[in-house]
């Protein structure tokens, strides 16, 4: 009879997923059987394999969509409660960049990364919005715009979380 490795039991029961034999108090219930203490671990995939210079270029391109989605969302406004889809798209859109160029490594950190670069990208293309329309892209008047556009604010929340929930839950 097999022994638990942590408790040194007497156990029949294995780890659904290696194999290790596991007592009653080790086995956590996953979706297919019980699993030890390292296979129910969440294995997320870390940055350390991730050069800085990649996860630059990562941030980099993903602000670079961000900024041109901040000036669609700027250039389109007056659509209301579309900008809420518009938004949602862009952050899942800068997500996607920033993860192809990561080489789909997740972590707090990307998804800190993927927020920030959604946020300055917003302020950004809206700053761009401003030039275009010829408007003088000061804080102040971004600022009046920006607390004047309900939608246009909730589409940068939903961008936010589209950019979030795509790093995160993939």
């Amino acid at each position: 009879m097999a022994r638990c490795r942590v408790h040194n039991v007497e156990t029949l029961l294995r780890c659904a997923r290696c194999g290790e034999p596991i007592c009653p108090d080790c086995a956590i219930p996953g979706p297919a059987g019980f699993l030890c203490y390292a296979c129910a671990r969440p294995q997320w995939a870390t940055l350390r394999g991730l050069q800085s210079g990649r996860f630059l270029l990562a941030g980099l391109a993903g602000l670079a969509a961000a900024c041109l989605g901040g000036f669609c969302l700027g250039l389109f406004y007056r659509l209301g409660f579309l900008l809420l889809w518009i938004g949602l798209f862009d952050g899942l859109i800068v997500a996607a960049v920033m993860l192809r160029l990561a080489g789909n490594l997740r972590g707090p950190a990307v998804e800190a990364t993927a927020v920030a670069v959604v946020v300055a990208g917003f302020v950004v293309g809206i700053s761009a919005y401003f030039v275009y329309r010829g408007l003088p892209p000061q804080p102040a008047a971004v600022a009046g715009f920006l607390t004047r556009q309900f939608f246009l604010l909730v589409g940068l929340g939903m961008a936010a979380f589209g950019a979030y929930s795509r790093v995160r839950y993939g």
